[in-house]
């Protein structure tokens, strides 16, 4: 069974303490609050069930984290490279904000 989204919130706080920096994560935030970098912005994408013998083998859920840094090499990065099942997807730069998108399966 999935743990608790706390959790996933407790880890993504450690690597903002790891990398020096205030811990700034918020979970899907609305579009008027104001956020402040750099920040981690991570939501729920969907579950990730394996059966075998019919019984559940493995139950993980996809996040969709974003790392938001003002520094394109933001240490940020290499921390949540090295978490297991957290891969980087992307890099979208928008108005000097450097938006490193990961996926992380969580259980």
């Amino acid at each position: 069974m999935a743990r608790p989204r706390i959790d996933v919130h407790r880890q993504l706080e450690s690597a903002m303490t790891l990398a020096g920096y205030t811990p700034h994560v918020y979970y899907q935030p609305p579009d008027s609050k104001e956020l402040t970098y750099p920040c981690i912005v991570y939501s729920r994408d969907k579950f990730n069930t394996v059966y075998a013998n019919d019984h559940i083998y493995r139950d993980m859920t996809q996040y969709t984290v974003t790392v938001m840094d003002r520094d394109p090499e933001s240490p940020l990065v290499d921390i949540l490279r090295n978490i297991q099942y957290c891969e980087m997807d992307r890099e979208l730069p928008v108005d000097n904000v450097h938006n490193f998108v990961f996926t992380y399966y969580y259980y």
